[in-house]
């Protein structure tokens, strides 16, 4: 590449996705893993880098960008005080600001935004751009992952979407997978009874993370987006 470019970096607990402004292409990697570090940093020794605009809700991975070579360029990591919300909550993680303003600017009312990882956040983002915080817990594959482990004799969920299930592999589709997004509509209803929609009859509701593409289908009134991480870093005034 011969001109040299910014990228963002939105480093979560188990992965680092990059991109350039332009959201052309995302590069995923999983930090954590030896083999995905090395092949991280052959990345960045090839990519013309002049600047990284950096989001990370974990330190550990922080660091571990710092140490394959990030140091080398200019890292400009995004703080709570430049998200344009007026934030109603303390120790609030950047990526649920970041996805959270971007959705809110997009559609120019109140939102919810389930963003649905390693942990699930839910948060709600009033009318009037105030953030009032939300909901954190266990992801969908984070659950299934204990069950598996907790009690390795039962079947993998399956792609049963409703009815009562008369098998196990549909039960457990039923207590993971739809009873996690039975939670998301629940909380986020429970939410808005407190929320100033201003002159909407309702918030928009969006559905992002690594665990979104499976959910998606049992969630179809919500909007669908990728990567409102990298979009809220990208749309961020300079």
């Amino acid at each position: 590449m011969s001109r040299r470019q910014l990228l963002l970096a939105d480093c979560g607990n188990q992965r680092l996705k990059l991109a350039t402004e332009s959201l052309h292409e995302v590069y995923v990697f999983q930090w954590r893993a030896l083999s995905e570090r090395e092949r991280l940093a052959d990345f960045l020794v090839q990519q013309n880098v002049r600047a990284v605009r950096l989001a990370s809700s974990s330190t550990q991975g922080r660091a571990a960008l710092l140490e394959l070579g990030l140091h080398a360029v200019g890292v400009k990591e995004v703080h709570p005080r430049e998200i344009p919300l007026d934030i109603q909550t303390s120790g609030t993680g950047i990526d649920r600001l970041l996805a959270t303003w971007y959705a809110h600017q997009k559609c120019a009312g109140a939102v919810v935004v389930a963003d649905c990882g390693t942990a699930f956040t839910l948060d709600v983002v009033d009318a009037h751009g105030r953030f009032l915080g939300g909901a954190i817990g266990a992801g969908l594959g984070t659950q299934q992952q204990a069950l598996a482990t907790a009690c390795p004799h039962l079947e993998a969920p399956n792609q049963v979407l409703s009815g009562i299930p008369t098998d196990t592999a549909s039960a457990v589709a039923a207590g993971t997978r739809r009873a996690f997004v039975v939670a998301l509509r629940g909380l986020a209803e429970e939410f808005l009874a407190d929320v100033d929609l201003g002159k909407h009859a309702t918030a928009q509701f969006f559905l992002t993370g690594g665990d979104a593409e499976d959910l998606r289908v049992l969630l179809p009134e919500w909007e669908f987006e990728e990567h409102m991480v990298l979009k809220g870093l990208a749309a961020l005034p300079q």
